[in-house]
């Protein structure tokens, strides 16, 4: 991990938030706490985050449902759900449909969970580098096209002109 992350934190008590902000200390970032699902949705609309670790079980709603509502609001948002097993349908249901990234078992073991995070922090810096590759791609290819489009003009101007420099390049490079 090469930056720092912003982490919407949500758990429905503060022992679970104060236990998993203890273990994100290791993990590059800025974390914004909540046991409220509806604060920390609203908190959403006004912020934007890189990741959301939510509990599956706390008042008022649900951590799939949550999960759902910020992602209407910010599609490319990654999320790790914590749940017990008596949740895991429900969660294994939310993975196949794409409304969250990972789920993590309760009780959590913290190697495996600061794994999860990475994997899932690390898959968006992936997405981004590729991204990043493909439009650097596309840039060279538009300044190639260019290039052919300019190397043109000046043969209708200067016939052979181009040849020239062609064949002063094979001087240079003779396997071209």
């Amino acid at each position: 991990m090469k930056r720092s992350y912003r982490i919407l934190l949500v758990h429905g008590e503060l022992t679970g938030i104060e236990s998993l902000r203890a273990l994100l200390k290791a993990v590059p970032s800025q974390i914004d706490p909540f046991t409220h699902p509806k604060e920390a949705l609203r908190r959403a609309r006004e912020q934007q985050y890189d990741l959301v670790i939510s509990d599956y079980a706390m008042p008022e709603m649900d951590g799939i449902a949550l999960v759902k509502a910020i992602k209407k609001l910010k599609p490319e948002i990654r999320s790790i759900i914590l749940s017990g097993y008596a949740h895991l349908g429900a969660v294994i249901r939310a993975m196949k449909n794409a409304e969250i990234s990972q789920y993590v078992s309760k009780p959590w073991n913290d190697e495996t969970l600061l794994k999860t995070i990475s994997q899932v922090l690390m898959k968006d810096e992936k997405l981004t580098s590729l991204f990043h590759t493909a439009s650097v791609r596309k840039e060279v290819v538009l300044k190639a096209r260019e290039t052919e489009g300019a190397l043109a003009t000046l043969e209708r101007k200067f016939p052979g002109i181009t040849q020239g420099a062609w064949e002063a390049n094979k001087a240079y490079y003779p396997s071209s």
